[in-house]
């Protein structure tokens, strides 16, 4: 009976179908760019969106949601993911500033409960070289959520007496302090010609490293 369990959920997995991610931007607190020109980017799948622009504040209000349309198995969908960057308009040409993003995985999404995150605070990571103090540039207020068409939805509501205000208390994934250890490390890179030699030394790295 296991197995036949085990065989089911490996074909829904590996199942095309039609999911939905999406998103609502409510607003940044904040930032460290004082009284500037800003709005969010939102990419997924190899596609943009963006907001309006919140003009000379620093902590821009928005409220506008987005969705992406992605027609998929459910192994492919958690190997994707969603970005929120922080830009600042440029006037005199297209090339627009990045602040900061932040970065999330569908598959941790996928993972929650009804498959969402609801009134969380992102954390902006800057871009570039940033000093060593400059952990963050700021926070928004986001909901993040996956529907599918396979997958039986059910009502969500929210807690009246929580303060999603409260960015301590609100935030989407947990920050850590220099001295705290580390639980998960992502590694992104390409490989384009190697020899079992070079294979070798990188499984050594990481090793090392994990």
């Amino acid at each position: 009976m296991e197995n036949v369990l085990q065989e089911n959920i490996l074909c829904v997995q590996n199942d095309k179908q039609d999911f939905l991610v999406s998103a609502t931007v409510y607003k940044a607190r904040h930032l460290r760019k004082l009284n500037c020109d800003t709005f969010v980017m939102v990419s997924c799948n190899g596609k943009y969106k963006r907001t309006r622009i919140a003009y000379r504040t620093d902590n821009p209000y928005f409220n506008e949601y987005f969705s992406f349309s992605l027609h998929c198995s459910e192994r492919k969908l958690c190997r994707k993911g969603i970005v929120f960057s922080l830009y600042r308009p440029s006037i005199c040409t297209t090339m627009h500033s990045c602040i900061g993003e932040f970065h999330v995985d569908l598959n941790t999404v996928w993972e929650q409960e009804n498959h969402a995150f609801l009134k969380k605070w992102a954390m902006f990571e800057p871009i570039g070289r940033a000093s060593s103090n400059e952990l963050h540039c700021g926070y928004l207020l986001i909901d993040l959520m996956i529907t599918s068409s396979k997958a039986m939805s059910f009502p969500i509501s929210l807690d009246n007496a929580l303060d999603y205000d409260m960015i301590e208390r609100n935030k989407l994934l947990p920050t850590y302090d220099a001295n705290d250890e580390v639980l998960k490390v992502r590694f992104c890179f390409s490989v384009l010609k190697g020899s079992l030699l070079i294979a070798q030394n990188m499984l050594s790295v990481f090793r090392t490293q994990g």
